[in-house]
């Protein structure tokens, strides 16, 4: 038998979609199960113990679609749930095609799943538990569960050494992710200052985390901050690429900043994780595994309910909830 899962992007969507092999391989011990994802997303879900295969979306739906037909799948489940990934699944010529319900799709899929509006569970929040619903078709019961990453020795090892690199000095290490992957999703520099500067009162090295196009922002940003602030950022550390971005902040103590990939990275990690959501996130949604202790949250709407802008987000609504979370893990 060979199952085939498609999700074809966000970082933070391949990842979370990751926990349905788990069940399937549980349910299907001799299957062969497959993960159709893009190619740039691979990282995040690269070693995964239960994916025997990944395959790629290639330059054309039409190179995506022979490479799909030509492994004879036996069941598709499709968590992307577009009209690209529909045709895909109901071209392929797999008899058994599960995806979520949608009145112009609904036809392309054997069972189309309606999503749950609440969830079951605090801990996996609607995020987890929509991939989760679509096992059901297959027998497979809900059950908590959370995404994971695994890193293999020499990753861990070649992360102990840049860690050993660009933090020489002994403290806890801190992990921000500095800027959101949108300005809309990134929370404003002048209240990220303010963020930074609490941590920076603790025994912490700070690794800010940003893209290499994101340089000279990053530049501007850390020249506002105060003397003791820079004295604890690694100006100069740098990863090469996402798996080694990963298995650094396997190590790290803490993260703290703008919801995305990387906080999504880090609750994966196990690493305590605290996320400024946009106002354009649903926070109930994508707050998964959120117990006030190892890992928070905080939301525009949780202080103030009649805006949606940024501005109105200021740094001394969540004081006590940073403090907390300082408190619990980096000290």
């Amino acid at each position: 038998m060979k199952i085939l899962v498609i999700q074809k992007k966000l970082m933070g969507d391949v990842l979370i979609c990751s926990v349905v092999f788990q069940f399937l391989k549980e349910k299907f011990p001799q299957a062969e199960l497959h993960y159709l994802i893009d190619k740039k997303y691979h990282q995040v879900v690269e070693h995964h113990r239960y994916i025997d295969k990944f395959l790629f979306f290639g330059k054309s739906f039409s190179d995506t679609l022979k490479a799909v037909k030509s492994e004879k799948y036996d069941i598709i489940i499709d968590t992307y749930s577009k009209i690209e990934t529909a045709l895909i699944s109901f071209l392929s010529g797999a008899k058994k095609r599960i995806s979520y319900y949608k009145s112009y799709t609904r036809y392309f899929y054997t069972n189309p799943v309606h999503r749950r509006k609440k969830a079951i569970s605090d801990l996996t929040t609607t995020t987890i538990e929509h991939r989760l619903q679509l096992l059901e078709p297959l027998g497979i019961p809900f059950r908590i569960a959370k995404p994971e990453i695994l890193l293999t020795d020499s990753e861990r090892r070649n992360a102990e050494a840049t860690i050993e690199k660009f933090s020489p000095n002994p403290g806890k290490k801190v992990m921000i992710s500095t800027f959101g992957s949108s300005p809309e999703k990134t929370y404003p520099l002048a209240f990220m200052t303010e963020v930074i500067e609490e941590i920076a009162k603790e025994d912490v090295v700070i690794f800010c985390n940003y893209l290499p196009n994101q340089k000279t922002q990053f530049d501007e940003f850390f020249v506002t901050l105060s003397v003791n602030a820079q004295s604890k950022i690694s100006k100069d550390f740098d990863t090469k690429n996402l798996r080694e971005f990963i298995a650094v902040l396997s190590f790290c103590d803490a993260l703290v900043g703008n919801e995305g990939g990387s906080t999504n990275i880090s609750k994966a990690l196990g690493v305590p994780t605290f996320t400024i959501f946009s106002p354009q996130v649903a926070k109930k949604s994508w707050n998964w595994f959120d117990d006030g202790i190892k890992n928070d949250s905080v939301h525009l709407h949780d202080y103030v309910t009649e805006s949606d802008s940024y501005d109105d987000f200021k740094p001394e609504f969540f004081k006590d909830k940073l403090h907390n979370f300082i408190a619990q893990n980096l000290r």
